[in-house]
């Protein structure tokens, strides 16, 4: 057996389902988006393609996005410089 993944319509073509769904629980992403635009959806494959996306795009979206902890620190300190701005309003009116 060759060392080199197949691609999406090789594995389209592969012989045994057996094969088809150990590729597609390896599958990327954009491999999983590939198969389902080129797979009918008649073929057994196809839903368990459809789970198996499903739960990688559930898995990546677990994942904040790089912005979420700066951006909370910038509100932490925006509100801190707010409240020291409203005390010394208060005190050297």
């Amino acid at each position: 057996m060759s060392s080199m993944r197949k691609s999406v319509q090789e594995i389209l073509n592969a012989d045994t389902h057996r094969e088809r769904r150990e590729w597609l629980a390896s599958a990327s992403i954009p491999e999983l988006q590939e198969f389902l635009r080129s797979a009918s959806a008649h073929q057994s494959e196809y839903q368990h393609a459809r789970t198996e996306l499903d739960s990688r795009l559930a898995q990546a979206a677990l994942k904040p996005h790089w912005s979420v902890v700066p951006t909370f620190w910038l509100v932490v300190a925006s509100v801190a410089l707010s409240a020291i701005a409203i005390i010394l309003a208060i005190v050297l009116r």
